[in-house]
């Protein structure tokens, strides 16, 4: 997931505060506390259902 945000009058940008990102993971944690995907540092996701040790190593589980 790539974060943008939109200025004006330009087009949109990468968002360093990654807000999209941050909603998302926030939003599916409070809805679905249970299955939400699990959200990774680098902007990717997996589902819950991945076992840990399919997930490459590479990936830092965001708990924030």
């Amino acid at each position: 997931i790539e974060s943008a945000i939109q200025l004006r009058p330009g087009g949109p940008v990468p968002d360093a505060s990654r807000r999209a990102f941050r909603l998302m993971r926030q939003l599916s944690q409070e809805d679905f506390p249970d299955t939400s995907p699990l959200f990774f540092e680098d902007g990717s996701i997996a589902p819950r259902h991945v076992r840990e040790e399919e997930i490459s190593t590479e990936y830092t589980e965001l708990n924030e």
